[in-house]
């Protein structure tokens, strides 16, 4: 599952990468037969013969390196292309040789803060991450963020990928207090640099809520919930899913704040929803099991029997059909 997910994601970079105005300036970059080369690349990787895009690619690198030394800009973009085909290949070695090679020359090129050589050391800390290797993918990202808040201070755009990347590295390696803040200072550079309602913010506002949510931390992150379920209440119509999820997770919250009234008001708002859906629905049974435990913690036990039979009725269904 991880090499089709690493590898499904690899293929969609390379895709996006090497099409268009991206691979149309590489090879304004390049002479005339290694620009043949690098549109031969891009072809068979579009029709994925990787192998062949393998073979042409180090054809280009070969050419590029008699050439200039290989510490080019050629270089870097045919190595660049290597370490994408290669981790498609599941040849992560190799795949990160050639990124990190790539990064070399591009640097050697244009400088460490340069977009190319930044983009290709997101793609080896995506990798390595993707790998496991969380601890060297965030030294990779430390020290690109590093090197662009030397170039561009502390509050550029382009700052935002690398701070959310290293963001997720710190979530995922536990340390959830460096996460917070990596996550709060991106938050402040999207809320500067795009519209209010971008999916990217709407992304961060939701990892900083379940951070807090899963530290127990209810009360700071109260405000990230309220705000997507603000979001959701602007931009869905009144009966909708991610309203009624919207609904649902903030309830939670204000259950485990012990602020029961306004969590059963949201709980009903997103069951009404769930009732009015057609047919089977899971998450209508989640919702009565979630007021059934609100009624329980808020000591209303007619009703927590209520929500508990209502709950058990719509598995029941679902269990049937199981054994069957």
């Amino acid at each position: 599952m991880r090499e089709t997910t690493l590898r499904t994601h690899t293929v969609i970079l390379l895709t996006t990468l090497f099409s268009g105005a991206t691979c149309t300036q590489l090879h304004a970059a390049q002479p005339a037969d290694e620009a043949t080369t690098a549109e031969q690349v891009d072809a068979a990787i579009r029709n994925s013969d990787y192998e062949l895009a393998l073979r042409k690619a180090m054809e280009g690198l070969e050419s590029a390196s008699q050439s200039n030394g290989g510490n080019s800009a050629d270089a870097g973009a045919m190595l660049e292309r290597i370490g994408q085909i290669q981790n498609i290949l599941g040849r992560y070695e190799e795949s990160e040789a050639a990124f990190r090679k790539s990064i070399a020359a591009y640097a050697a090129a244009f400088g460490s803060d340069h977009r190319a050589t930044v983009r290709v050391s997101g793609a080896l800390a995506d990798m390595l991450m993707t790998l496991g290797r969380v601890e060297d993918a965030t030294t990779v990202t430390v020290e690109t963020l590093r090197v662009q808040e030397q170039a561009l201070g502390n509050m550029h755009p382009e700052l935002m990928p690398t701070l959310g990347r290293l963001a997720g590295l710190r979530r995922a390696n536990g340390r959830f207090d460096e996460a917070i803040a990596a996550y709060e200072r991106l938050l402040s550079l999207q809320e500067r640099s795009l519209a209010p309602r971008h999916p990217d913010i709407i992304s961060t506002i939701t990892a900083l809520g379940q951070i807090h949510r899963e530290q127990g931390n209810y009360e700071q992150a109260e405000p990230y919930y309220r705000r997507l379920l603000d979001f959701a209440e602007e931009t869905v119509k009144k009966r909708h899913p991610l309203l009624a999820q919207a609904q649902s997770d903030l309830a939670d919250i204000y259950r485990s704040m012990g602020r029961f009234e306004e969590a059963e008001k949201l709980y009903l708002a997103a069951l009404d929803f769930h009732d009015w859906v057609q047919g089977e629905d899971p998450g209508r049974a989640q919702v009565l099991q979630s007021l059934a435990i609100l009624y329980r913690q808020w000591g209303k036990p007619a009703k927590q029997a209520e929500y508990e039979r209502r709950a058990e009725n719509e598995r029941a269904p679902s269990l049937g059909q199981t054994t069957q």
